[in-house]
């Protein structure tokens, strides 16, 4: 009996040593996966095109991100994809804007027709601040890449 209790007090010292290692590993392949994640969701987005490219981008904003630096990535990222979109809202607004024109359904005198430029010039800085946010956004994926070791 006295040798069980032994046995028992040994195994209860000894479960830390055993379970604290593999939480911790556990851990630290969590701010991994989230990276590598992360990087392919961006990665999808920057090769799509069209309605596709405004979807992945929405879903770089869903990436689930634990770490802090996980998170500002994964902030500048999606915020350079909604930039982006509202680029691309005011670019469909100026083109159709112009088939109306074309097609006389618009007169050039309209309210319509004369924000055109307007819209335009909104797409052409949305697009400049996506590609800041986009430049910031590679910045911190390349060294999440680093610190996380993935491609």
């Amino acid at each position: 009996m006295k040798w069980l209790m032994a046995t028992r007090e040994i195994l209860w010292l000894l479960l830390p040593a055993i379970v604290l290692p593999v939480a911790a590993s556990a851990c630290g392949n969590s701010g991994k996966d989230e990276a590598r994640a992360l990087g392919s969701a961006v990665d999808r987005y920057r090769s799509a095109d069209g309605e596709e490219r405004t979807e992945l981008g929405k879903q770089i904003a869903n990436v689930s991100c634990s770490q802090k630096d996980l998170k500002e990535a994964r902030t500048a990222c999606s915020e350079s994809a909604r930039l982006f979109r509202e680029a691309a809202d005011e670019k469909r607004r100026v083109a159709d804007g112009l088939a109306r024109l074309k097609t006389g359904a618009l007169t050039k005198e309209s309210e319509e027709a004369q924000s055109l430029g307007a819209h335009l010039d909104a797409a052409q800085r949305y697009l400049d601040e996506s590609a800041k946010q986009m430049d910031a956004c590679e910045s911190q994926l390349r060294d999440i890449r680093r610190k996380y070791g993935i491609r």
